[in-house]
């Protein structure tokens, strides 16, 4: 599993899944959790994290968030050098043709057990690159 110490960044529309998921996150020891309720606010987070060298490893994101306007904010994470390096996981149904690939999905409501099981396969595939 990631180290408590993994930053981890949220996004969803809801504010109250944000801070849902945030609680469950830090019940199991995360304490680096950040939360925005849109593609744009995540993007300018994520930015900054790497203009000031301290990247996220783990991006939830919500499915619709995901896929809106043709999946545009999946495609410019996959294409920056930087932000293609995080392990995303989408927070409900997401596969779509043509959908730039994610490391892991989590049925909404989101539950502890469910976070936990993709954070542990995400981490094992991460330690097996």
């Amino acid at each position: 599993m990631f180290s408590p110490a993994a930053r981890i960044l949220v996004v969803d529309p809801s504010e109250a899944e944000c801070k849902k998921v945030t609680g469950l996150l830090t019940d199991i020891g995360f304490r680096n959790i950040q939360t925005a309720t849109d593609p744009d606010g995540a993007w300018i987070t994520l930015q900054h994290a790497v203009s000031a060298g301290t990247n996220y490893h783990v991006l939830l994101i919500d499915a619709t968030l995901a896929k809106a306007n043709h999946c545009e904010f999946m495609i410019k994470l996959r294409e920056d050098a930087e932000l293609k390096k995080l392990f995303v996981v989408v927070m409900g149904t997401y596969p779509i043709k043509g959908a730039p690939a994610v490391q892991g999905a989590l049925p909404k409501p989101a539950r502890l057990a469910d976070i936990v099981r993709q954070l542990k396969r995400t981490d094992s595939e991460k330690t097996a690159a």
